[in-house]
């Protein structure tokens, strides 16, 4: 059953009907959350924001006002932090969700909220803020974010490598006026490292300031004033004691450092471009004119050809096609479509040029929400990212004041210069970042391994609750089974065409393994074109329709029309009136008996659950090897959702069409094929590939993420922990200090990398 317990507010674990988990996330948010409200005012630069026209350029969902900013200056996750608490201060902001990855920074607002106060709140804190637009590839800006990093990088390089040669010659000895010209030139060199390419540093300090929170920028901002001020001061007074080639050297080498770890979350964290995915062109509104998916609009008629992807989600206007669903369900079978029914963006084409109505233009497609939900859920914070998260936050306050004590008291009583230095040291080499930057990484690669897999999860903490399912319960058809039926029999032994027509029609709005197999079959025949009045399906039981006086409806045969038990058939009632049977055969999969043995090897419970008669499910269940007192049968949707309600820790796996409401019921809702709109909206995960092994890689995936979890936190507590000593020590220096702090980053970014190799 789906966890409907509160949660912390702090931390966000599972706080029962409490607010909090414990006394401690309540006295740490509540010192967060007293800070001082947002005063809100107009700024004349941010008001075309709030025009009606723009924000229809910018609204992401047609029921939800969500916004996209890209934000410039993003270091660390003490950014995300920050960011990620726009709603504390602007209650009119109801969520707010940032992604290292791109830099994207999603922002849900009530009916009452501003985009234009949301966009000076980020100035506010010290971040520059470009709207994206729903259309606008982001990418560019990445790049663009990417080039100016690039261009301080070179300053602060070019500069640095002067002062060092001028410093050489200080300190082999050089005497007289060119030792002062050398000295006032070193100055001159540093300013623009001090004025230009420490200004990151210098907004990420004063926003910490503004909301009372350490971030990793304050200490190192501090260092990097005191540094210069003292430098500058000794020079005017003629003493010799400077810092200019140090600490230049020493920001050179973190602006590389942060360079170095922004790059590899761009890799690991950013989605792939959908363009990428669905390359194609296509004839629009019965023009010899080819146009690219993204410029294909809302009820546009394109003409997709043999062997095209289709690049939009559209009606079938053509009486029916033959289509590779394989990109989304990774069925390699083909299916038979009919008229009216909804194909979906990254089907392929197998038969001849079909025409479709375009529903949603590629950046709305089933396949492009998919896509974008399961990357946009790596920021979602898991229990362990929180972890994570704070103690980087504890570090930071550690770090910073150790520093400060062991300055004030080595410098009073032993050196002053020396305590500054190691007090510098620690300050850089101690760095978080390494420590939050795990958790996400270790996320992102688990979807990475598991898209590779064939596996499409959309929130990260499944992986979490995998670890704690005990309960596994399989649908049959199409899960246990392989779903592929096929027509055995009939009776009678000759249905007329017309009937058959008459069932296609009918079975034309159904998704169900038997929709798909009667078109396979009979797609010969087409559709009657007889008009249909009240035409639905009612999952669980069938399709209905009203043809003139009369009800036509597609049910499963009832008991006593089955000649075996064992078999899966339908009928086509007239007014209640059998009209004909068709009887179908599915086979087991050939890997469902050992993945149940393989669960049931790791004290998980295997159940089945399904509508069939007592005697199939039988045979069906031991067949695979669930135990016999674990085979429900006769179940209509809402018995299995009563079941599962009463087994906690469980899993549901089933084919996302007939099991909506026992996919929505547990803690982890898996749909292994069919409808993509059920599989989007009511299970966790979704196998791109078919058959039942993904389910083990699945389990395996999540012990990968557990072990390497734990493995990058230890790595990085006992990194600074030696680190951090060396410094106070005197065996490392500011410069070496900034050399030794991208090794935590890349320790951990190896750990992870090799964790998921196995």
């Amino acid at each position: 059953m789906k966890n409907t317990d509160n949660l912390c507010l702090y931390c966000g674990s599972p706080s029962g009907h409490a607010t909090y988990c414990c006394e401690a996330c309540e006295r740490l948010d509540v010192g967060f959350s007293q800070l001082q409200a947002f005063k809100k005012y107009n700024d004349p630069r941010y008001q075309y924001l709030d025009q009606a026209e723009n924000q229809k350029l910018y609204q992401l969902s047609s029921d939800r006002r969500v916004f996209k900013f890209f934000i410039q200056g993003i270091q660390c996750s003490s950014c995300v932090h920050l960011l990620e608490k726009i709603p504390d201060y602007y209650p009119e902001c109801i969520e707010s969700r940032l992604n290292m990855g791109t830099n994207e920074l999603t922002i849900e607002l009530s009916t009452l909220g501003q985009l234009s106060h949301v966009a000076r709140l980020i100035q506010e804190l010290g971040y520059e803020a470009e709207i994206i637009k729903s259309t606008e590839d982001v990418f560019e800006k990445i790049a663009k974010d990417l080039r100016q990093d690039l261009k301080r990088i070179a300053i602060t390089g070019a500069c640095a490598g002067n002062i060092m040669l001028f410093s050489v010659s200080i300190y082999a000895g050089v005497e007289g006026d060119i030792l002062i010209l050398f000295r006032w030139l070193n100055l001159i060199l540093f300013l623009p490292v001090l004025f230009y390419s420490a200004i990151p540093f210098y907004k990420g300090a004063w926003a910490s300031l503004k909301v009372k929170k350490v971030h990793i920028d304050l200490p190192i901002t501090m260092a990097l004033v005191l540094s210069s001020a003292l430098s500058i001061y000794n020079l005017v007074t003629g003493s010799e004691e400077y810092y200019f080639d140090s600490t230049a050297s020493f920001l050179f080498l973190i602006l590389v450092a942060r360079f170095f770890v922004k790059k590899t979350q761009q890799t690991f964290l950013a989605p792939n471009s959908l363009k990428q995915q669905i390359k194609t062109q296509t004839y629009i509104n019965s023009q010899q004119q080819l146009v690219l998916p993204e410029n294909i609009r809302a009820e546009d008629r394109i003409t997709v050809s043999q062997d095209q992807i289709i690049p939009v989600d559209g009606i079938l206007i053509s009486s029916q096609a033959l289509v590779d669903t394989s990109f989304m369900s990774g069925e390699s079978r083909p299916y038979t479509f009919t008229k009216g029914m909804t194909l979906f963006a990254g089907y392929k084409v197998i038969s001849s040029a079909i025409e479709i109505q375009c529903q949603q233009e590629a950046h709305q497609t089933r396949i492009s929400q998919l896509m974008h939900e399961s990357f946009q859920n790596l920021v979602e914070k898991s229990r362990f990212v929180n972890l994570a998260d704070r103690l980087s936050q504890k570090l930071i306050v550690v770090v910073f004041t150790l520093a400060i004590l062991f300055f004030a008291g080595y410098g009073y009583f032993f050196d002053f210069k020396e305590g500054f230095n190691r007090a510098l040291a620690l300050i850089v080499v101690a760095c978080p970042c390494a420590l939050a930057f795990g958790s996400p990484l270790t996320l992102a690669m688990a979807f990475k391994k598991a898209r590779q897999k064939g596996i499409s999860v959309r929130n990260p903490n499944v992986f979490e609750k995998l670890s704690q399912t005990q309960n596994i319960f399989f649908d049959k058809t199409g899960t246990l089974t392989d779903g592929h039926l096929k027509i055995s029999y009939t009776w009678p032994d000759v249905i007329p065409d017309n009937l058959k027509s008459l069932i296609l029609q009918l079975e034309c709005i159904s998704y169900h393994p038997v929709a798909f197999a009667l078109r396979n079959e009979w797609n010969q025949f087409g559709s009657s074109s007889a008009e249909l009045k009240n035409h639905q399906e009612i999952l669980g039981s069938g399709v209905r329709a009203e043809l003139g006086i009369d009800l036509y409806e597609i049910k499963s045969l009832s008991h006593n029309l089955l000649d075996d038990q064992t078999e899966m058939a339908i009928a086509l009632y007239k007014n209640k009136e059998v009209l004909c049977r068709i009887y179908f055969e599915d086979h087991i999969r050939d890997e469902s008996a050992s993945i149940v043995s393989y669960l049931e090897s790791q004290n998980k419970n295997c159940y089945l659950v399904t509508g069939d008669k007592k005697r199939k499910a039988l045979v069906i269940g031991q067949a695979c090897g669930v135990k016999k007192d674990h085979i429900y049968s006769d179940l209509y949707p809402e018995d299995k959702q009563e079941i599962i309600s009463q087994h906690p820790n469980s899993l549901m796996i089933g084919d996302g069409v007939n099991d909506s409401l026992a996919l929505s019921s547990s803690d982890v809702s898996v749909a292994v094929k069919g409808s993509a709109e059920l599989a989007l909206t009511s299970s966790d995960i979704f196998f791109l590939k078919s058959g039942l092994q993904p389910l083990i890689e699945l389990f395996k995936i999540q012990k990968n993420i557990h072990a390497t979890l734990i493995r990058n936190l230890t790595l990085s507590l006992v990194y600074n922990v030696i680190a951090g000593s060396l410094a106070l020590a005197g065996l490392i220096n500011p410069l070496w200090a900034a050399v030794l702090m991208p090794i935590s980053s890349l320790l951990v970014i190896l750990s992870t990398v090799w964790g998921f190799q196995k």
